[in-house]
């Protein structure tokens, strides 16, 4: 399970990152102008100029996912969100700003703990049964993939809703959108709230 969830990071922030941007990209573009670029970006997925918005690298998030059917099922969701900018502020030096932004999207926090229950109850009953001593780490794995996509590919409705922000750094005559890191409330955000339960999932898997 932990390996799952792992897979399942790497996947997403490969997925929602390693991208260009087809936009026109210009010097003096306002935060709230780049903001917008940045996220067309990450919707059209069109590789080239990432690097001019984005402080990250491409080289910062490896594609380690092998399972290409959950890739493609959730890469459909997660791209697929709405959004709207709201106000930009910009702090007194100059050097850092802030631009809000509302996300409407698939509620991938649900369809995720909905998989997590499921997964462990037929986990469970394997071991439970005839199977315990021949249930191998490729059955679970295999079992695990296919309950993921079914949940997945089940969400049809946006009705998760966030308000949320982008940081920002200005670099020379252009402000860059901060590394991942700095943004962990907005990639949340995209993901309809998945990342959000996925670390509660992964902390309660610690303390046990």
């Amino acid at each position: 399970m932990k390996r799952k969830l792992n897979c399942i990071v790497l996947c997403l922030v490969t997925v929602l990152f390693i991208m260009g941007c087809g936009v026109r990209i210009t010097d003096g573009m306002s935060p709230a102008e780049t903001t917008e670029a940045f996220l067309q970006c990450v919707k059209t997925q069109d590789e080239g100029n990432i690097g001019k918005i984005y402080e990250g690298k491409k080289n910062d998030f490896l594609d380690l996912s092998s399972n290409d059917k959950i890739k493609k099922a959730m890469k459909e969701k997660w791209l697929d969100f709405d959004y709207k900018i709201g106000k930009e502020s910009i702090s007194k030096d100059g050097e850092t700003a802030k631009v809000k932004v509302d996300i409407t999207t698939y509620d991938m926090a649900t369809v995720f703990n909905d998989y997590y229950l499921e997964y462990m109850e037929r986990a469970l009953e394997e071991f439970s049964g005839k199977a315990a001593t021949t249930m191998t780490d490729k059955a679970l794995d295999r079992m695990s993939s296919e309950i993921l996509k079914e949940k997945v590919e089940k969400a049809k409705e946006k009705t998760f809703h966030a308000e949320t922000a982008l940081t920002l750094t200005r670099k020379g005559d252009r402000w860059i959108v901060n590394d991942v890191k700095d943004n962990a409330q907005f990639l949340n955000a995209i993901t309809g709230g998945m990342l959000s339960v996925m670390n509660e999932v992964a902390d309660t898997m610690r303390s046990n």
